[in-house]
C-alpha cells in the first residue's frame, strides 16, 4: 500500500514538473516570436564627424567607384570577391545596401510612355517615388510593388533636351532600402541624407 502511495505520489510529481517544462518552452517560444524592434533614434552627430567609405571600382566591372558618408552610429559591413562588392550600412532593423554585381539594366518607366522593341523596362506608373539630387546626379528612391517595406533606387541619365531617363541599377550599383513594418519616417529621412552624400570616386 505504501509503495503504491509513493508511486502515485512520483507519478503527480512527475506529470506536474513536465507540465512546468513544457509551459516555460512553450512561453519562451511564444516571447522569441512577439520580439519587439530594436528602437533606434535619429543621430545627433554632425555631418563633419560623419565616416567616409570608399567603393573601389572593380576589374572588368562597369560600374564607377563612388564615396559616401554616414553617421558613426549606423554599422558597416563590407563583402567583396573577384566579381561583386557589396557596402551594408545598417542600424537596427533599418538597412542601406549598395552592390555592385554583374547584372543586366532595365529601363525604370514612370509615366507609361513605354519602349517599343525588346527593351526591358520596369513599369513603375503607379509606384510613388522621392526624388533625391546626390553628386551622381538624380536618383528616385522608388517603392517597388514587391514590398511595402523596401525601396530600390532608379538613376536618371541625362539625355539630349534636358530629358532624364532613369535606369536601374545606378551607376555605382543597385542601391537598396530595407526597413521594420512600422518603420520611423525620420529614420528613413535619415538614410535619405546618407544617400544624398553619394560622389564618384
Amino acid at each position: 500500500m505504501k509503495k503504491r502511495k509513493i508511486l502515485l505520489l512520483l507519478i503527480v510529481l512527475v506529470a506536474v514538473v513536465g507540465g512546468i517544462v513544457a509551459y516555460r518552452m512553450l512561453t519562451d517560444r511564444t516571447a522569441e516570436g512577439n520580439v519587439s524592434q530594436p528602437l533606434v533614434s535619429v543621430s545627433t552627430a554632425e555631418p563633419e564627424t560623419w565616416q567616409t567609405h570608399l567603393g573601389e571600382k572593380l576589374s572588368n566591372s562597369s560600374y564607377n567607384s563612388y564615396r559616401i558618408q554616414y553617421p558613426p552610429d549606423w554599422n558597416k559591413k563590407v563583402t567583396e570577391s573577384e566579381i561583386s562588392s557589396g557596402l551594408t550600412l545598417s542600424k537596427g532593423s533599418y538597412q542601406i545596401s549598395v552592390g555592385q554585381k554583374p547584372i543586366g539594366g532595365a529601363e525604370c518607366v514612370y509615366d507609361k510612355n513605354f519602349p517599343e522593341g525588346e527593351s526591358i523596362f520596369i513599369d513603375l506608373s503607379e509606384a510613388p517615388y522621392v526624388e533625391l539630387t546626390t553628386g551622381i546626379g538624380v536618383l528616385r528612391r522608388t517603392n517597388f510593388p514587391t514590398s511595402e517595406y523596401s525601396f530600390a533606387f532608379c538613376h536618371g541619365v541625362p539625355l539630349p533636351g534636358g530629358y532624364l531617363s532613369f535606369g536601374v541599377p545606378t551607376l555605382v550599383g543597385s542601391i537598396i532600402y530595407k526597413l521594420p513594418q512600422s518603420y520611423d519616417p525620420a529614420i528613413l529621412a535619415e538614410m535619405d541624407k546618407i544617400i544624398e552624400t553619394l560622389q564618384y570616386q
